[in-house]
């Protein structure tokens, strides 16, 4: 999906690249593990998904 967006001019390549790291950290979190990021990477992470996303 990200690389569609992108393909149809969406995104630009390091807004996707930034988007797929949030898509990697979200996977980590959300998948049964020991990993809890620290408040400031979960506030990095939510300013970086609204910054792309809804700007």
């Amino acid at each position: 999906m990200l690389q569609t967006a992108r393909d149809l001019g969406i995104f630009y390549k390091a807004e996707q690249r930034v988007l797929c790291q949030c898509l990697d950290l979200r996977n980590d979190c959300g998948h049964p593990t020991k990993y809890v990021p620290k408040v400031n990477k979960v506030k990095s992470f939510v300013e970086d998904i609204i910054g792309i996303v809804y700007t």
